[in-house]
């Protein structure tokens, strides 16, 4: 897969017995596909959403722009920031263990990533899943990495709710050093 090559082995299509699991990529596949059914056809403003994962397309209206909510994995009930999806970044994906449990195999040393909810925001979805899950997975390594060799910009949240954003989204979000927010790699 060239995912695992890509993210230096963090994300793989095999769980650690060896087996094949493709539950890591399969739903933003299923996403980009709808993407381009919906774009084949001249549909003309859409969003589609599937467990959190977010991909939108069409030309919208001034001020009627796309925006994603990132909620609080310690708190769902509240929201940490809203970004607007603008061009070229249409889509968005959360993976962490608010909403699963650790379910994530990680390669960080101790067995513990130390991010409790990563969401990325790329230009297509399965770059945006797949990072996500590759950032939990591979803890700051994987982020610096992540941050250097794709057009990506990223919100994390660390097991203790400190929050790391990459320059771009504190920008596009209005997020601030008040919240605890830490910068993370560029």
């Amino acid at each position: 897969m060239a995912w695992r090559g890509r993210t230096d082995g963090v994300f793989t299509p095999h769980r650690a017995d060896g087996a094949i699991d493709l539950s890591g990529i399969v739903k933003s596949l299923a996403i980009a596909e709808a993407g381009d059914l919906l774009n084949r056809i001249g549909a003309r403003d859409w969003s589609l959403n599937a467990g959190g994962d977010i991909l939108v397309g069409g030309d919208r209206a001034p001020g009627l722009g796309w925006s994603a909510r990132i909620v609080d994995p310690l708190d769902r009930g509240t929201l940490l920031a809203t970004v607007p999806l603008t061009l070229p970044v249409r889509a968005v994906a959360t993976s962490g263990s608010a909403e699963r449990g650790d379910h994530i195999w990680t390669t960080v040393d101790g067995g513990v990533s130390p991010y409790r909810q990563v969401t990325v925001f790329a230009r297509d979805i399965v770059t945006a899943d797949v990072l996500a899950t590759a950032i939990v997975a591979g803890g700051q390594a994987a982020l610096d990495r992540s941050t250097e060799a794709f057009p990506i910009d990223v919100l994390a949240v660390l097991r203790d709710g400190s929050l790391l954003a990459t320059p771009g989204l504190r920008a596009a979000s209005g997020l601030r050093a008040a919240s605890g927010l830490r910068a993370a790699s560029a």
